[in-house]
């Protein structure tokens, strides 16, 4: 059985190189659930528009006159062109398809159509299609089919872990795209993969073994906190900005990572957040955008250009760990691989989120037990 599988060597290989398996993870993950597509403070003046996607589609983040965030379908509702394809802040808060100018307000209102006579009941029906969507601090989360649970129900937990924090003065310093060469769920895989640490990333300290405790919140928000990862020279070196003024004790030389099943990664650490969106974009190539946010406006003008540095530099050292994976996959020789018990339990609990896309009942028991030794 699957699950048995995943117990012993993680997912078949198939799993990473078959595109009918990737279109049903995307259906069941991807469009079913509510996943990561944006951040607010890229879109930070009224009236700015920036094209994102998910799993492919084109979608469109706007903030409306009244600074309101909201998500379209990125399509002319005429004959389907994509509307916007680089981020901008239109003249009049107006976009204007370049096929056959039928032009929309921010708010996704359908405000002209040249040469087509529409009455204005009709037009009133024809503005952008609105996303179903909801906002957690800063980032913005989208439901495609409209079906997933109450948005408020989904990240509770993580407002419940993260409460003693107060996230108000980060301030985005900016974003990096570094896309990998592998499928998604090993971009997923490799985030919540502490065990890599010391050898990917020596920058961050070779101590001989972190130590670290696991947190599964829900069966969606789950990961990590190491609280002595970070030692003062490190902190000197590596984490530019001011500390955070508030958190639980111990948060001074914590890292704290949670992971937001599918696609969005959020790590804590004692002087910045980043946040971490990825795509599948294709069957062997995964969309990752980095954002970095320091605390408050000094720190972001003092500091923000060594911060982006620093998190293109870790990102970019698992690029060839990841192409690496992937290769590995080519052929069933990972079907006779070694988990590796509890130091692979985060690994896992992702492999069973995945395989849910499969409905195997006996991968959803396994799943709903979570992290039995935790």
């Amino acid at each position: 059985m699957l699950d048995q599988q995943i117990e012993a060597c993680g997912l078949p290989a198939r799993f990473y190189t078959d595109p009918a398996l990737l279109s049903r993870e995307i259906e069941t993950h991807f469009v079913n659930g509510w996943v990561g597509v944006g951040v607010t403070q890229m879109i930070p003046n009224n009236g700015d528009v920036m094209p994102v996607s998910v799993a492919g589609r084109p979608l469109l983040m706007t903030r409306n006159r009244e600074g309101k965030v909201q998500v379209f379908h990125n399509v002319c509702r005429h004959r389907g062109t994509q509307l916007v394809a680089a981020p901008c802040h239109p003249p009049n808060g107006i976009m204007t398809c370049i096929y056959h100018t039928w032009s929309y307000s921010v708010d996704g209102k359908l405000v002209g159509a040249p040469d087509c006579n529409l009455d204005r009941e009709t037009k009133s029906k024809l503005g952008l299609l609105p996303v179903h969507m909801a906002i957690w601090w800063d980032v913005v989360f989208v439901n495609l089919s409209g079906t997933a649970q109450p948005f408020e129900e989904f990240i509770k937990p993580l407002v419940d872990y993260l409460a003693a924090f107060d996230f108000s003065p980060l301030r985005l310093v900016g974003f990096a795209d570094i896309p990998a060469q592998a499928n998604w769920k090993i971009a997923a895989e490799n985030s919540v993969d502490i065990l890599h640490v010391p050898h990917v990333h020596p920058q961050l300290g070779t101590p001989p073994g972190y130590a670290y405790e696991l947190h599964a919140l829900s069966d969606s928000i789950f990961g990590y906190i190491s609280p002595g990862m970070v030692d003062a020279e490190t902190i000197e070196k590596y984490l530019p900005g001011d500390m955070f003024p508030s958190g639980p004790p111990g948060y001074q030389s914590a890292i704290d990572l949670h992971y937001v099943f599918p696609n969005t990664s959020i790590l804590i650490a004692p002087t910045f957040v980043q946040v971490t969106i990825r795509e599948p974009d294709g069957l062997t190539t995964t969309k990752q955008r980095y954002h970095g946010y320091l605390l408050g406006e000094e720190a972001v003008s003092r500091d923000g250009e060594m911060l982006m540095k620093a998190l293109r530099e870790v990102a970019s050292q698992d690029l060839e760990t990841m192409r690496r994976q992937q290769v590995g996959r080519i052929g069933d020789a990972t079907d006779h691989g070694h988990m590796a018990g509890s130091v692979d339990e985060l690994t896992a609990h992702v492999f069973k989120r995945i395989a849910e896309a499969y409905h195997d009942k006996n991968v959803k028991a396994v799943t709903e037990k979570r992290f039995a030794s935790v």
